[in-house]
């Protein structure tokens, strides 16, 4: 597999919106290829202002969400300076991230409540074709 960088945020998110479109619309088809992931990446827009709303309300929850996401960000920054050597390179990565997070979530709600009926392919009976 080849993996070619994108040349900047706007591709990658174009990228990863046409990805989770892509998911979406083979989902209609086929619910087999909707994984629970998708649906957690997809609907991640909605649950994290969910989440927000909910910390905002239960004040104590407020610091642990941001201690955890802290520590996350913080994670990929060392794994990211420790494999690169190069600061730069890890903080861009946490952006990235964000960006393919939230485009991809934009695109899989997009595609999945607003899109064209997807025709289903008619199911074999086994009986052959013709008779």
């Amino acid at each position: 597999v080849r993996h070619y960088k994108r040349s900047s945020p706007k591709g990658l998110w174009k990228q990863m919106r046409a990805f989770a479109k892509g998911r979406a619309q083979l989902g209609r088809r086929d619910r087999t290829f909707i994984k629970p992931g998708h649906l957690l990446a997809g609907f991640g827009i909605p649950l994290a202002a969910l989440a927000v709303i909910a910390a905002g309300l239960l004040s104590p929850i407020v610091a642990i969400v941001a201690a955890s996401v802290g520590l996350l960000a913080l994670a990929i920054i060392f794994i990211q300076v420790t494999i690169k050597e190069d600061l730069d390179i890890a903080l861009y990565s946490i952006v990235a991230i964000c960006i393919a997070a939230v485009a991809w979530s934009s695109g899989f709600l997009q595609e999945w409540f607003h899109a064209a009926p997807v025709h289903r392919r008619p199911v074999a009976t086994g009986k052959g074709s013709g008779q």
